[in-house]
């Protein structure tokens, strides 16, 4: 460990890093020591090191917050912050102050600031913003420190697991760990060995599916698929979004796992009917799912296998939970009410939310809708402009005016332009134009949802 320590120390003094328009990127690998990610932290969380190390590959750079041996927090360079704002989403149904407006406050405070509030490692190239906003979230009771450890174990797994797919990075490390605050302890063999297994899994989808950020596009079955492939029809609700979400950012807005989500389309992309492209930039950076298992994951398993644990920390690892699995793997059902005047538009939008995610209340009578809603509690609200008795906008300001329902998401269905200026006057979340399609009506729907 000695050899380890002072050779991160000596490449911390002559690292060499330069600024872009996403931040600090590091440029200098070569003047830092080397290792395999997963021999590193191996050694350092048996070794029951705390402080923080930052582990470099090309232009990306992961930051792993450990105490004491554990894990307690990690994140890489691809657009941190959103993807904490990714998994933070996960739990707007259960958490309802989750909203919109506070991921805004969140960004102005922390994205992009140079001190953070609740960070002071000493050192601006370990400094980890998205870490300090978790921790004022939980500081000003915005999140249980239960729901904050279970976000924390889906961005770590996120992070961390193509860090483990790389044989070789650079590395250094502090000794400070920035945030005072705890918020959750996991255990790198349990980590690592989830890891190891998806990764498994992830090279059964090859050599059709190379990354998680690939991006799934449907055009339609071409007239031949059609008749040579008549069992492959995509549900109607991918068909509207596979337009330039990569798996992961599909699986966020679906509340799936992405690797659920990749290996339920496979049939589809083996056939050609749904086209991959490409991660964009910043993602293009990531490693690719290797083809084979990296040799210092083989020779970890390999130990494990022959010698079990073995280790002091088995007797006080807190282990990625089930909840979480199940928190990823799960689909929600979604509350939503329409109130339209209009029998053949309410028909519409119960054809086009046909799905088992979606539970749709309808009301051609506002006046009735006004009580049933706040029985409903809806997770989102179509109103009509256009109505008799009372109009969208003055229903849309009568529901604000619940605390229940301040920060539901209410949709202004409209084709006039000057009803747009007045439906965020009275209260509306969004709009969305008439006539509009079942894809139009499923991408506003899901990104409010999400």
């Amino acid at each position: 460990m000695s050899n380890m320590t002072s050779g991160a120390s000596k490449a911390r003094s002559i690292s060499v890093w330069q600024e872009d328009r996403e931040g600090t990127i590091f440029t200098d690998s070569q003047s830092l020591a080397k290792g395999s990610p997963l021999k590193i932290l191996d050694e350092l969380c048996r070794d029951r090191v705390t402080g923080l190390v930052r582990l470099n590959s090309d232009r990306i750079s992961w930051i792993v917050r450990l105490e004491n041996g554990m894990v307690t927090y990690v994140n890489n360079s691809a657009e941190p912050f959103e993807r904490l704002l990714g998994n933070l989403s996960r739990l707007r149904l259960e958490v309802p102050c989750l909203t919109k407006e506070l991921f805004s406050e969140l960004r102005s405070m922390f994205k992009h600031v140079s001190h953070p509030i609740n960070q002071d490692t000493g050192n601006p190239s370990f400094q980890t913003n998205d870490y300090s906003a978790l921790c004022w979230l939980v500081t000003h009771q915005y999140l249980t420190d239960d729901r904050a450890s279970l976000v924390i174990q889906g961005l770590v797994l996120e992070s961390i697991e193509p860090l483990f797919w790389l044989e070789e990075v650079s590395y250094e490390y502090i000794s400070q760990i920035g945030s005072p605050l705890t918020l959750c302890r996991l255990d790198f063999t349990n980590l690592a060995m989830q890891c190891f297994q998806r990764l498994t899994y992830w090279q059964l989808l090859s050599p059709h599916i190379q990354s998680v950020y690939q991006r799934p596009y449907f055009f339609g079955p071409t007239e031949q698929q059609k008749k040579l492939l008549p069992e492959l029809q995509l549900h109607q609700k991918f068909s509207s979004i596979l337009h330039g979400f990569s798996f992961r950012h599909l699986a966020t807005l679906l509340k799936k796992d992405e690797l659920k989500l990749a290996a339920s389309l496979i049939p589809f992309i083996t056939e050609e009917i749904i086209v991959l492209r490409d991660p964009e930039e910043p993602f293009d950076r990531l490693p690719k799912i290797p083809s084979t298992i990296p040799h210092a994951f083989q020779e970890f398993a390999l130990r494990l296998i022959n010698g079990g644990r073995g280790e002091e920390n088995s007797d006080r690892e807190e282990p990625l939970t089930p909840e979480l699995d199940t928190a990823i793997g799960q689909t929600p059902t979604y509350k939503v009410v329409c109130v339209d005047d209009s029998p053949a538009v309410l028909r519409e939008i119960h054809r086009f939310l046909d799905d088992n995610d979606f539970e749709v209340f309808s009301f051609e009578d506002p006046r009735k809708a006004m009580v049933q809603i706040q029985k409903i509690k809806p997770d989102l609200i179509l109103l009509d402009i256009m109505m008799p008795q009372i109009n969208g906008h003055d229903l849309c300001k009568f529901l604000r005016k619940n605390p229940a329902l301040k920060q539901t998401p209410i949709v202004m269905i409209t084709g006039n332009l000057m009803d747009r200026a007045k439906a965020s006057l009275a209260g509306a979340t969004d709009y969305l134009p008439k006539p509009f399609s079942q894809a139009e009506l499923l991408r506003k729907t899901l990104s409010l949802l999400s």
